[in-house]
């Protein structure tokens, strides 16, 4: 109960705290995620692509929620994550691959909806918060996030995050 009370309580701060903008690079970010969230040390993550500078509370907040449902729903307990980015003048394409079991595409629009899991908290502790956090923040900066229905043997979220006019 208690972390669901504190999931809800960030949702609802979520755009303040983007107000106040610093940039980092993704790679860095994600390193910084990767260095909170536990079982991370059996998970290989590789980011390839252009070195990105994005705005870093609102990337972190994306990343957190992404690599962490990668590695607490993975079947295995061990695997992959692939950061694929590509960047051109209008926005970024930044997909999250993992190597778990996938995500049926019934539940795309609905793994984006507040308090939604497809397993039991008795099984998977969680909030249901994470997706639907990750896309109000990509919505705040007119982007979006899509499970991409095509990919096979995981789950594939795809980005885009727009470029901004403010100076990185």
């Amino acid at each position: 109960m208690a972390t669901l009370l504190d999931d809800l309580l960030e949702y609802s701060r979520v755009q303040k705290c983007l107000e106040d903008e610093e940039w980092g690079y993704l790679d860095v970010v994600v390193d910084s995620v990767l260095s909170v969230i536990e079982q991370s040390d059996k998970f290989t993550v590789k980011v390839i692509g252009p070195r990105l500078k994005l705005p870093r509370v609102a990337f972190q907040i994306v990343a957190m929620n992404l690599i962490g449902n990668a590695i607490k729903h993975h079947h295995k307990g061990y695997g992959e994550i692939t950061i694929w980015v590509e960047a051109n003048p209008k926005g970024h394409q930044i997909s999250f691959i993992d190597d778990g079991p996938g995500i049926p595409v019934t539940y795309s629009k609905k793994i984006f909806e507040m308090f939604q899991t497809l397993q039991s908290r008795d099984v998977i502790e969680g909030s249901g918060m994470g997706l639907a956090l990750a896309k109000k923040v990509l919505e705040y900066y007119e982007g979006n996030i899509v499970l991409n229905s095509t990919h096979q043997n995981g789950a594939r979220f795809d980005l885009f995050w727009p470029t901004s006019n403010r100076k990185a």
